[in-house]
């Protein structure tokens, strides 16, 4: 949906200049989403794990701050990169065994 607006937005702002002031708008635009999408990416991996899956909802549910965060992640409010952290997923993983 994102890219879609992007899209849109490059059309409306660049129409009259042209085709290539369109594509070259859209071109940029979608580069500057670039490293947001590799890193949701590598969050959607983590998904693929119903272990880690599962150990995430179970700490959200006790946990406030991770609550927020996975909100934040899946409003693309805020990215996913606290899950690609070491630290994260010790907090995760082994608070309150």
């Amino acid at each position: 949906m994102e890219t879609g607006i992007l899209a849109a937005e490059a059309i409306m702002g660049q129409y009259h200049p042209g085709r290539t002031a369109v594509a070259q708008t859209y071109t940029r635009s979608i580069k500057a989403l670039q490293p947001k999408f590799e890193i949701y990416h590598k969050a959607e991996f983590l998904f693929n794990w119903p272990y880690l899956t599962n150990k995430l909802v179970r700490h959200a549910a006790r946990s406030e701050y991770t609550r927020r965060k996975v909100e934040w992640m899946f409003n693309e409010t805020d990215d996913p990169g606290f899950l690609l952290t070491l630290s994260e997923w010790m907090r995760i993983l082994f608070a309150n065994r």
